[in-house]
Formats: structure tokens, sequence, C-alpha cells
């Protein structure tokens, strides 16, 4: 890691169950708001369920990259990347998708 103070790095067994319980907590609400979203066809909680399943991915591409080399984490660090910036780009399309099929949310 770089000297500059900003890396983040696990360096016991607690800060390792602490980001299994930040894993477990995101990919529950990433299940929650997605199946919300997709009954009242919110395009708001599809995104953010979007941005709480990216979150879980790189807290688990973080713990499988923890004792590795530096061209591993790289590597980690780079993959989690594209995976937001797909996980974005499925939401730019949803809303391209309802925008050409007028869909809009339902009001209960």
């Amino acid at each position: 890691m770089s000297k500059c103070g900003c890396g983040v790095e696990i360096k016991n067994k607690e800060e390792s169950r602490v980001l299994f319980i930040l894993l477990a907590i995101n990919f529950s609400m990433f299940l929650i708001e997605v199946v919300v979203g997709v009954l009242s066809e919110s395009t708001a909680l599809i995104a953010d369920s979007l941005d709480m399943l990216a979150d879980a991915a790189v807290y688990s591409i973080g713990l499988c990259a923890v004792g590795k080399s530096l061209s591993k984490k790289i590597n980690a660090a780079f993959f989690s990347g594209v995976f937001q910036v797909t996980l974005g780009s499925l939401v730019v399309l949803d809303v391209l998708r309802r925008f050409v099929f007028r869909s809009e949310p339902s009001h209960y």
C-alpha cells in the first residue's frame, strides 16, 4: 500500500469479522430492495439495491485479496471498479427501458 494513509488493510480476525458482517448487511439489503423495487417498478430502489450489491461485492473481493501480493490487490481493485461501472450501466439501461416503454412506478 502507499504511504498516504488512505489504504485499508485487515490486520486481525476481528476486522475480518466486521467486514463479513458488513457484507451480510449489504447483501441482505440488496435482496430486500431489489424485490421491492421490481414489484413496485421503482428505478430508485433497484438502483440503490445495485449499490448495495456493489458494496457487498467490493467487501467480498477485498476479503479475498487480504494477504495477497500487491499485484493481486491491484487486480482486485480494478475488478471492483469494473463491477461497479457495469452495475451503473445496468441502471442507465433500466431508465432507458422505462422511458421507451412508458413504465411508471405503481402508487398503492
